[in-house]
Parts: C-alpha cells; sequence; structure tokens
C-alpha cells in the first residue's frame, strides 16, 4: 500500500515538474514573440486593422444633433498616450459627440488610432505636419506689432485639417469646439456649449498669474462687453482656445481657418467668423463658472533604457517593448540605462 502511494505520489510530482517546465516554456516563447512582433494589444484592438493613412470610425449611425466636434490637435511626445487616454475617459461619458483626433505628422500614428478605437467613441483621426517654412523664422506679435521670431506656430496645420474635414463632411448639424489633449474638462462644459448658435464664450482657468482668461459679460447677462486674460497684445478677441466654440453652419459660410501667426491664432480666427462681440453668447452661467482648465503636464525628454536579457523570463522585456510602442522609453543597447530592480524580501535604499 505504501509503495503504490509512493509511486503515485512521483508520478504526480513528474507531471507537476513538466507542467510547469511547459508553461514556462511556452511564456518564454510568447514573450520572445512579442518583444520581435509588437502584439502589446488587448483583444479588442489585436484584430482591428491600422492603416498608415488616417481614416474615420464606421458608428456615427447612432448620432442625434446637435453633436459636438470635438477637435483634439495632437503630437507625438513621452506624455501623449497619458494624456489622450485620460482625455477619452472624460469623452466617453459625453452623448452625440465626435472625437477628430488631428496629428501633428505626415500620416496617422498608430498610437493614437488605438486609443480612439479603446475609446469607442465615434472618430475621426487625421494628420498634418506642420509646414517646414514655419519651423524656421515666422511671425509673432508683439506690443509694437508683429516681428519675426523662431516660436512655431504649434496646432496651427492639424487644427486647420480638423476645419477643413468638418466643413465638408460633418452632415449633422452641431458645434466645434477645440480640445487640447492635456487640458481639464467638466463634463458640465459639454451641456453648456452644445446649444451654441454662432460663436459661444466661457471662462478658462489655471490661466496667468490671476488664472482665469474669459469674457466679461454684462450685469444681466445678456452680452459679452469685454475680455479679461494675461495676455491681450492688442487681440480684438483676447481668449483662449479653450474659451470657445462654434456652430459649424458657421464655419462652413465663413470659411474662417487660422493662420500659421503664433499668439494671433484664436484672434484671427474668431475675427474671420464675421461675428462681433457684443453678439457672441456667454456660456457657463454667464461667464460665472470655470468648466475647463488649461492643466499641462510636466514635459519631460524621453529615457533611454537597455534592454533586459530574454533569458531572465520576467515580464520585464515584454513591459519595455509596451513602454517603447507608447512612445515613453527608448531601449536601446547604446546608451540605455538598465531598469533597476530589485528581486530580494527587503530593497536595499537608493
Amino acid at each position: 500500500m505504501h509503495v503504490f502511494i509512493g509511486v503515485r505520489e512521483r508520478r504526480l510530482a513528474g507531471s507537476g515538474l513538466a507542467f510547469i517546465f511547459l508553461t514556462t516554456l511556452l511564456w518564454f516563447l510568447l514573450a520572445k514573440s512579442s518583444w520581435h512582433s509588437g502584439r502589446f494589444l488587448d483583444q479588442a484592438i489585436a484584430g482591428r486593422h491600422f492603416p498608415s493613412d488616417c481614416g474615420v470610425s464606421d458608428d456615427f449611425s447612432t448620432l442625434q444633433a446637435p453633436v459636438i466636434y470635438f477637435v483634439t490637435p495632437t503630437y507625438a511626445r513621452r506624455e501623449q498616450v497619458a494624456e489622450l487616454t485620460r482625455l477619452s475617459h472624460t469623452l466617453m461619458h459625453v452623448p452625440n459627440l465626435v472625437w477628430v483626433l488631428s496629428e501633428d505628422a505626415e500620416t496617422c500614428s498608430r498610437l493614437v488610432a488605438e486609443v480612439a478605437l479603446r475609446s469607442r467613441l465615434p472618430h475621426v483621426r487625421l494628420a498634418r505636419p506642420m509646414p517646414r517654412k514655419y519651423k524656421q523664422d515666422v511671425l509673432h506679435k508683439t506690443k509694437t506689432g508683429y516681428k519675426k521670431k523662431k516660436k512655431e506656430p504649434r496646432g496651427v496645420a492639424n487644427r486647420n485639417a480638423a476645419l477643413d474635414w468638418i466643413a465638408k463632411n460633418a452632415s449633422i448639424e452641431g458645434v466645434v469646439y477645440f480640445g487640447d489633449d492635456d487640458n481639464t474638462y467638466d463634463l458640465r462644459l459639454f451641456d453648456e456649449i452644445r446649444s451654441t448658435q454662432g460663436v459661444s464664450l466661457f471662462p478658462v482657468g489655471l490661466l496667468g498669474e490671476r488664472g482665469v482668461s474669459g469674457p466679461v459679460v454684462s450685469d444681466n447677462g445678456s452680452h459679452v462687453i469685454g475680455f479679461t486674460d494675461p495676455w491681450f497684445h492688442d487681440r480684438l478677441f483676447p481668449i483662449d482656445m479653450g474659451g470657445f466654440a462654434v456652430n459649424v453652419e458657421l464655419i462652413r459660410t465663413s470659411g474662417a481657418r487660422m493662420p500659421f501667426i503664433p499668439g494671433a491664432e484664436e484672434d484671427e480666427f474668431l475675427k474671420a467668423l464675421g461675428v462681433p462681440k457684443e453678439s457672441m453668447e456667454a456660456k457657463a452661467g454667464n461667464g460665472t463658472l470655470v468648466l475647463v482648465w488649461h492643466t499641462q503636464s510636466v514635459k519631460r525628454p524621453v529615457p533611454k533604457v537597455e534592454p533586459e536579457d530574454v533569458r531572465e523570463q520576467t515580464n520585464l522585456t515584454p513591459l519595455l517593448r509596451t513602454l517603447e510602442l507608447q512612445g515613453t522609453a527608448v531601449v536601446s543597447n547604446e546608451g540605455g540605462k538598465p531598469l533597476p530592480k530589485c528581486l530580494e524580501s527587503h530593497c536595499p535604499t537608493h
């Protein structure tokens, strides 16, 4: 009886060891394959086609007017995936919204497509790079007029690409709003701007020393009489990009686009719409509420990280590949620093 039990135990132990060995081998092969193929997407994404050019999602049939066309200019950087993900989780709570993602690039990136698809929002993916000539000396608005300066007019080309698409393809009436990927939005903002008939204005928080930019509204809330902003510089409409919304039909009839002049983008665009400030609509409690904030992430350079030894059979090799796909790290033997690791019960103090 004892002999039988011993044999049976040895068989079970042998089977267990074989199972562990095969499982470890399979994990190692999958990790190695993942490192080379870059397939670090969940099942909802992995089966989708990612074209090198741009496109439109196929889920517009459920939209009802008025639609908010939320234009997000974006560009490749270390913080991009984090900020787009955070923004998408806000927009997922907003009905009847089309997310227009416009990249400062030659073609649409797989990374931005991935975030858009995961959001399940109706969306448009566009790309238009800043023209090369504007990456040199450009006109910059100053107190004494326009002067040449090295500052680049970022976000103009891709915002104009979004305006071109909306003017040509927006078949459902609605409102255009320029929502940067690093700003913070109160959900009440979308209820406020959805009814915009022409141009609506509202405060933006965390701007300048006094922390706000927005319209000055008459006591009875009947019309806009001026502006408060940390930077006037002879602008007719001194207001932040996140502080106004425009009806789609006005975009279409006016043909307004943004100029490649740093500091004058909002002003010149609003002037091209042809609506005097007295006829603009004050939103957000007639200019008494802050429902959007000009938040900004700390910009840091992309770090170089030394590749892991795949023979160690840990999660770190595929994790590094994920970081590289997201643009938050560069994996390289040249100048890359190893990941700090502690495999002890108590990690030492650095």
